[in-house]
């Protein structure tokens, strides 16, 4: 499942990287799916959007493509 939802979400990481950022699945059941912005050193950090956008925009496609969960979990870094 971890890695069909990274394929799903793929062209908005392709967004993300070119920030210097990216998503991590951590945890993926059909309950929970807990993911992980991962920024680095040269991460464009005013380039990443507020969290809760960030989790309704990964919600939605997510939903989109039919991959079935209850409650996604966005772990962001402490900037």
């Amino acid at each position: 499942m971890k890695e069909q939802i990274l394929e799903v979400l793929e062209p908005f990481r392709k967004t993300l990287q070119a920030d210097g950022a990216d998503l991590q699945v951590n945890n993926a059941d059909t309950q929970n799916i807990t993911m992980e912005l991962v920024v680095a050193d040269e991460t464009c950090l005013d380039c990443i959007v507020a969290k809760p956008i960030m989790s309704n925009i990964i919600e939605s496609q997510l939903k989109k493509s039919g991959i079935p969960f209850e409650q996604l979990n966005l772990v962001y870094p402490e900037f």
